[in-house]
């Protein structure tokens, strides 16, 4: 998989991702218990996912 990812100065920047992880982050929302929403999300000290989601600056 290539991903197309905006860095600074709103160059876009291609980065290739093999394929093992793309598979684990496609498995990753069924063990988790996630039905909608980002795949990488915010979680507080206690646990709970708040928010929409993190920033791609963040990640």
């Amino acid at each position: 998989m290539i991903a197309d990812l905006n860095g600074k100065a709103g160059h876009v920047r291609t980065v290739p991702i093999p394929s093992w992880v793309k598979a684990a982050i496609d498995a990753w929302p069924t063990p988790a218990g996630m039905t909608e929403g980002a795949v990488f999300r915010a979680i507080n000290k206690a646990g709970p996912v708040w928010g929409d989601g993190i920033s791609p600056n963040v990640i």
